[in-house]
């Protein structure tokens, strides 16, 4: 009994993780105002080659970065609920350190990480309660 109620919070855990990485991706990928088919092909291709992510399932993480850029569509209920999503990591600080800097790769990705994708990476860092010092980020 207690291995099985142990596997399930590691599965919600896992989807937790899972879940705030692609939101704070879309949130990155969506900085400048719009995330276009090229961008969503970059941030898809970054994705895909994160070592941080090798465990978790690719399609599952697609399509999850691929329902939250639909989200940014409308950037301010977007915003809110991807917010909503990677506040869920808070309190692993090992988890939270993992999402923002995948979020600062995502930003890094396509060799300009601006002073926009920069403002969303520290607004999330003080959300996770992370020194965005610590990430090179401005505060």
């Amino acid at each position: 009994m207690k291995a099985k109620a142990k596997s399930a919070v590691g599965r919600f855990t896992h989807a937790k993780v899972a879940n705030a990485s692609m939101a704070i991706c879309a949130l990155v990928a969506a900085a400048d105002g719009t995330i276009d088919s090229s961008e969503r092909t970059k941030t898809a291709n970054a994705i895909a080659k994160c070592e941080e992510l090798k465990d978790f399932d690719m399609k599952v993480l697609k399509a999850k970065f691929e329902e939250y850029a639909t989200e940014m569509d409308d950037p301010d209920f977007g915003t809110v609920n991807l917010e909503k999503v990677i506040r869920q990591v808070k309190g692993d600080e090992d988890d939270c350190r993992m999402v923002l800097a995948l979020g600062i790769i995502i930003g890094k990705a396509d060799g300009n990480f601006d002073d926009k994708e920069k403002a969303i990476c520290t607004r999330v860092a003080k959300m996770l309660g992370l020194n965005p010092l610590e990430f090179d980020l401005p505060v």
